[in-house]
């Protein structure tokens, strides 16, 4: 049975023939914005405003759930403060905020890789009360460039299929010092049977994810079915990047609720982590906004170390959303005490089109920089 993903990808379907025609251009735009968007500057302007600005537009690169890009930022000069966006929360998917929170982690943690590389000794302060956000403050020290930032503009999530190849072991020790924190603990899986064991779990937990009528739809709420809805919104999950053929929106979203439910058929879930070179899970030892924070800080510096490493990454995220498979994840981790929060695939392949991200500064942008 083909997947609803198969059938908006495949490109055989005659409609999607005929809703291709005239769409060249809208493609080219798209591929403009993301080349405009997923670059380090050129030069910064050497003003207060202008390195805050910048420093921004990195965090903006992070990676959010899908693709919402839940924050807002309000910058002075002693920092830049992160704070969660209401209207652009997950409630269905994400009903604590657990991933807004890692989110925003993951952002603040580019801050902090870009500003290291701009001379910027940083400290991260998490607020009193949720809506408080967390607070990246700043002072002048020695400039320090890292591989790790170096790779935020490369950085992506990708559906694409690995190769199988593995990954070395320096290379695996690498990640694993680098994704450790106070709290937090990084599980790489790459031992065939407790892979297999793991995917078992998934592909139970990707049909449960789609029993659910709330979640598909919120899912469509975020879905971009055509370059130009892409372009409109600069968020949300784009044709290209997931290996979708474009359609228009009413086409797509018609096929979106007719095919919703094939997609607890698992055959792409299987053969992606088949041919992965392993598994990565990040387990919070306390299931709370701080361990949550710590948690998307960890995971972003794995990112970036894969790829400055040449290693994509992706999501196989069901069994830690949903509550009533995270104790068994955990025993499958090893780490029955604490909350799985994150699951990923890593592994050599390609890279995709990249996703948009919206323009900053803007709404989102809180620039003060009075005394």
């Amino acid at each position: 049975m083909p997947t609803r993903r198969d059938v908006l990808g495949a490109g055989g379907l005659a409609l999607a023939g005929v809703a291709l025609s005239g769409c060249g251009s809208a493609r080219d735009e798209y591929s403009a914005a993301a080349a405009r968007i997923w670059r380090h500057a050129v030069a910064i302007p050497p003003t207060l405003s202008g390195i805050l600005t910048e420093l921004v537009r990195l965090a903006t690169l992070a990676p959010s759930t899908y693709n919402s890009q839940c924050w807002r930022f309000r910058a002075s000069r002693d920092g830049i403060t992160i704070l969660p966006d209401p209207e652009r929360r997950s409630p269905v998917v994400d009903p604590d905020d657990h991933h807004l929170f890692v989110s925003l982690g993951c952002a603040v943690e580019n801050i902090v890789q870009s500003a290291a590389s701009l001379g910027l000794y940083s400290h991260v302060e998490l607020g009193a009360e949720a809506d408080d956000g967390l607070t990246v403050k700043l002072e002048a020290g020695v400039p320090a460039r890292s591989q790790t930032a170096d790779a935020i503009p490369a950085r992506q999530t990708t559906r694409a299929m690995f190769d199988r190849k593995p990954v070395a072991a320096p290379d695996l020790a690498r990640l694993e010092r680098v994704a450790r924190a106070p709290g937090v603990t990084p599980v790489l899986v790459t031992g065939a049977a407790q892979k297999r064991r793991i995917l078992d779990l998934a592909t139970v937990a990707n049909r449960a994810w789609y029993t659910s009528p709330a979640r598909v739809e919120e899912l469509k709420r975020w879905t971009r079915f055509d370059d130009t809805s892409a372009l409109a919104t600069q968020d949300g999950l784009a044709p290209a990047p997931a290996g979708r053929t474009p359609l228009p929106p009413v086409i797509g979203g018609a096929l979106f609720d007719l095919l919703a439910a094939s997609d607890r058929n698992n055959d792409k879930l299987v053969a992606a982590v088949r041919n992965s070179a392993g598994l990565v899970a990040f387990v919070s030892a306390v299931d709370d906004r701080a361990h949550w924070v710590a948690t998307g800080r960890a995971f972003q510096r794995f990112a970036l170390l894969t790829t400055a490493l040449g290693i994509r990454h992706d999501w196989v995220n069901p069994p830690a959303d949903l509550p009533e498979f995270r104790p068994q994840l955990g025993m499958e981790l090893g780490e029955p005490a604490g909350r799985p929060a994150l699951l990923l695939r890593f592994g050599y392949g390609p890279f995709r089109p990249r996703s948009l991200r919206r323009a900053m500064p803007g709404d989102a942008l809180d620039l003060d920089l009075s005394l």
